[in-house]
């Protein structure tokens, strides 16, 4: 029960985000963060820090997304290829692709 509450935290920041919702997909992320994952909860932790950081680089609060995209890097989690996606973001501000 509580790992499909993260998904659902999980898809709704998704949504948010690309609505162009910033600060609820940020605080639906940290609901991720703060949940219950399972034994996949590493990777549900990195996804959402690496979603966070996206939304805060869109709201121009670059030192906050860098801080959570260098959680993603630490976590080692390479998920659908999160490591070279956050590279990408360390080395340039996420902009909507």
């Amino acid at each position: 029960y509580r790992s499909y509450v993260v998904l659902l935290a999980l898809f709704l920041g998704k949504i948010f985000q690309l609505t162009g919702r910033f600060k609820p997909a940020i605080e639906a992320f940290d609901k991720v963060l703060a949940g219950a994952g399972g034994s996949l909860k590493p990777v549900w932790d990195a996804v959402a820090q690496f979603h966070a950081g996206n939304c805060l680089d869109m709201l121009s609060d670059r030192p906050a997304a860098l801080a959570r995209y260098n959680l993603v890097l630490k976590s080692g989690v390479a998920y659908e290829g999160l490591q070279e996606k956050v590279k990408q973001c360390l080395a340039s501000p996420y902009a909507a692709r």
